[in-house]
């Protein structure tokens, strides 16, 4: 644990450093050499880590039962070999990738270190691609997703990877939804994935509000809402859903969880609510303000003839707005575990695709609009000291002793 705690920090420390001093970070040279440090204190993190993940035996005994793809061609096993018999059996993208790895090499070493360096490429790509600060972001990665499932759930992992290409095409529904499907040959929950389909598109913190106002209700008022539909649909428990809906599991209704989801949701929403009185400030100064001269800053603006809803043009400009899309996705993790609280298939495997959504949306908005650096490290404190408390409550079960 401690190893991880220590490599946490540094990554968080080079997030403060990114801000106190951004010329001297904006240098490629610095950037690369900084990054390549991070890279290399993962891999220590990561061959440390899987020592004791429980996942890391059975996907090595899977790996050596594996065929490789000049074998399956040349000794005529045919590709059947790559269709699962049963549904609780490996799914075929998995096999594939597998496959094709083993035509190159046998070593399994070195298959780890390739899924490790798919999952940071991605990851890094991805930030890239939405213009988030990968600085800021990697401590929220490592925290919520890297150390709690990737280094050792390499099936979900690369669903996850192909997730994150995903998000960067939703406003290209075909695309999405191709990716998605793409993502489930890999692990099946992210056919669950297709419910945030919807991301991109600005959608009124109120009615979301009111969203998360009903499953408090249903949260508190413990209705196994998932339970009762799946069982309109399906009437035997014959496949993966089901397996995991009759699941006991204790669930801690008001406990740790709980509240982080409610204090999540209400910091979301008034920092995005901040954002759309921003945009409007700005669409009343462009538009109604053409011959004015300002003697302040814009932040002085009356905005007492400016609306406070969105119109046409600013909705168009928010739909693609990356923390729109941080927002909904952040917003979707919140609200689905509170709905469907009694499925571990939602609430757990749907939760790894997004969990590090809400940290992200905070992490950029505290970037983005709070230009004093003491302030914002001020408000970054409580976010990192977050991370810091999530790896030793959530991780702890991967560190050896």
């Amino acid at each position: 644990m401690i190893v991880s705690i220590i490599i946490l920090l540094f990554f968080i420390v080079q997030s403060f450093l990114d801000q106190s001093n951004r010329f001297f970070f904006s240098k490629s040279g610095v950037r690369l050499v900084m990054l390549l440090v991070g890279f290399i204190l993962l891999q220590i993190l990561r061959i440390y880590c899987q020592l004791d993940f429980p996942d890391i035996p059975e996907y090595k005994k899977l790996f050596i039962d594996a065929k490789s793809f000049i074998d399956i061609i040349g000794g005529n096993v045919g590709f059947n070999y790559f269709i699962s018999e049963t549904t609780l059996e490996v799914e075929s993208g998995y096999r594939v990738f597998m496959s094709l790895f083993k035509s190159f090499s046998q070593n399994y070493s070195l298959y780890l270190f390739l899924v490790s360096i798919i999952e940071l490429t991605t990851f890094c790509f991805f930030c890239k691609k939405m213009k988030i600060s990968v600085f800021c972001a990697l401590p929220v990665y490592i925290s919520l997703t890297y150390i709690t499932f990737q280094i050792g759930m390499f099936r979900q992992a690369l669903a996850c990877c192909v997730f994150f290409l995903a998000i960067l095409n939703l406003h290209r529904k075909w695309i999405y939804l191709g990716l998605i499907t793409i993502g489930f040959f890999f692990h099946r929950s992210m056919a669950f994935c297709v419910l945030l389909i919807w991301a991109d598109r600005f959608i009124s913190p109120k009615y979301l509000t009111y969203a998360f106002i009903v499953s408090l209700a249903i949260y508190l008022l413990k209705i196994e809402l998932i339970n009762d539909l799946w069982g309109h649909f399906f009437l035997e428990d014959s496949n993966r859903v089901n397996f995991y809906l009759n699941v006991e599991r204790e669930n801690n209704y008001l406990g740790i969880g709980f509240w982080e989801r409610v204090i999540s949701f209400v910091v979301m929403t008034y920092c995005y609510n901040k954002l759309i009185m921003k945009q409007n400030r700005s669409e009343y100064v462009v538009y109604n303000l053409p011959d004015s001269t300002l003697s302040g800053p814009i932040n002085n603006v009356s905005m007492k003839e400016a609306s406070c809803k969105m119109n046409k043009k600013t909705l168009n400009n928010v739909s693609y707005n990356t923390m729109t899309v941080l927002y909904n996705l952040g917003v979707s993790v919140i609200l689905l575990q509170m709905y469907f609280f009694s499925s571990p298939t939602i609430t757990s495997r749907l939760r790894y695709y997004i969990v590090i959504f809400p940290m992200i949306f905070i992490v950029e908005y505290i970037r983005q609009n709070i230009n004093n650096y003491k302030k914002r490290l001020f408000f970054m404190l409580p976010v990192y000291g977050y991370l810091l408390l999530y790896l030793y409550t959530q991780a702890s079960y991967l560190m050896r002793d």
